[in-house]
């Protein structure tokens, strides 16, 4: 254990029975990264516009509420057989806009 661990665990320590790791405070003062009702939320909506879509394929253009960014994206994971490789042409053509 170098000078750095020792520091570290020694810290960690001193805080007591019940302290985290994570965020080193007693209690722990972790939140979690997703708000559920929001995320359900904002999955209804994205749920609503698909079905819209699907519901009227002859309508040529329409407002989207889903950023340009994320629908390239998922449009090369769909059509891509693998990941890596959506990957990759996502790499390449902002290589070439650049």
């Amino acid at each position: 254990m170098d000078y750095a661990q020792h520091e570290l665990e020694s810290d960690f320590r001193a805080l007591g029975f019940g302290a985290c790791r994570a965020c080193m405070t007693n209690p722990c003062k972790w939140k979690p990264l997703l708000d559920l009702k929001e995320y359900t939320a904002r999955r209804q909506e994205l749920s609503d516009e698909l079905h819209f879509v699907k519901m009227n394929p002859e309508q040529e253009s329409f407002d989207t509420i889903v950023p340009i960014s994320v629908r390239e994206f998922c449009f090369l994971l769909l059509f891509l057989p693998n990941t890596f490789d959506a990957c990759l042409l996502r790499y390449k053509t902002q290589v070439r806009r650049a």
